[in-house]
């Protein structure tokens, strides 16, 4: 039992195996109940496996909240699809926002908050996330992070400071993972059907809403109660043009007659374009209105592209 402390976590003896060791190594002829009592008194008298202990910690009123990903699965006109979620979560009030996408990237990402934002009518000063990728390009040393040139844009447009967890140390924002979870249990179960994740959305966004009357345990009033109480600590939005321009892709590409090549991708091209030099930007939208911000439809419509 002392070796195994050096040994991988799922390969180290369990009570079942000592007891088939002992009886085969040694001849044991006792019973497993004997074996189960002893195994249970020495890790308490070696301190190994030895749970740890929490205090709570009283929530201030301070404009936190905290940011994850969760993965699911619906059925999408008839077919069974795998989907992203974004949680976001006051640590103040519980009050939350989930929204679905087709995956995690960049450009979903800065959506998602963007909708965010507007359904807490405000940003919350603070946001707490883990060491994702599309916000961090390296992590350092200790706390500190070199953030994705993008990420960094767009934080300092919305005026919040981002915080990140230590590498591997989840429980350091362990609000939203349970709100992940709740999530996944009561928004997804039975699996959400629906011809379109547009559809699926505003379905899940009616439970976000409801969530509101719903008092979480040693909390001292309902959610939304306890997020009237916060609101004014949340800053004020700006204007959403520019939230609009900070959900693209920038890049350069060159056109031939027919099509132009970009992350990998071949994507037709209209042909008064042919042999120009192109600038493209890349939103989080598709044919089928995934993503597509109303107020740009009339925009794509007058190119053709939607």
């Amino acid at each position: 039992m002392k070796e195994d402390k050096d040994r991988p976590p799922k390969q180290r003896h369990t009570v079942t195996r000592i007891a088939q060791r002992l009886k085969k190594e040694h001849g044991y002829t006792g019973g497993f109940s004997t074996v189960c009592r002893y195994v249970r008194e020495a890790k308490l008298r070696t301190g190994i496996g030895q749970l740890r202990a929490f205090i709570p910690l009283e929530i201030d009123n301070t404009g936190e909240a905290e940011v994850d990903w969760g993965t699911a699965h619906v059925i999408l006109n008839g077919v069974q699809t795998k989907i992203k979620f974004f949680c976001i979560g006051s640590k103040y009030s519980g009050k939350h926002f989930v929204r679905l996408y087709p995956c995690e990237r960049q450009q979903a990402f800065f959506d998602a908050h963007v909708k965010a934002f507007s359904y807490f009518g405000g940003v919350f000063p603070v946001l707490i996330y883990d060491n994702l990728t599309t916000a961090v390009h390296k992590v350092l040393k200790g706390k500190k992070r070199i953030e994705q040139e993008s990420f960094s844009k767009f934080h300092a447009y919305y005026n919040f400071k981002p915080r990140f967890c230590n590498v591997a140390a989840g429980h350091e924002k362990g609000g939203v993972e349970g709100i992940v979870g709740f999530s996944r249990r009561n928004y997804m179960v039975p699996v959400p059907e629906a011809q379109s994740l547009v559809e699926l959305n505003e379905t899940i966004l009616t439970e976000c809403l409801a969530y509101g009357n719903h008092r979480i345990k040693n909390r001292p009033g309902k959610v939304d109660e306890l997020f009237a109480q916060e609101e004014g600590k949340l800053t004020s939005l700006p204007p959403e043009c520019v939230s609009f321009f900070l959900n693209t892709r920038r890049a350069a590409a060159s056109a031939n007659a027919f099509s132009f090549r970009f992350s990998s991708c071949l994507n037709a091209l209209f042909f008064r374009f042919s042999s120009c030099s192109v600038s493209l930007a890349f939103f989080a939208y598709s044919r089928s209105g995934l993503f597509l911000q109303p107020e740009m439809q009339s925009f794509f419509h007058s190119l053709g592209l939607a």
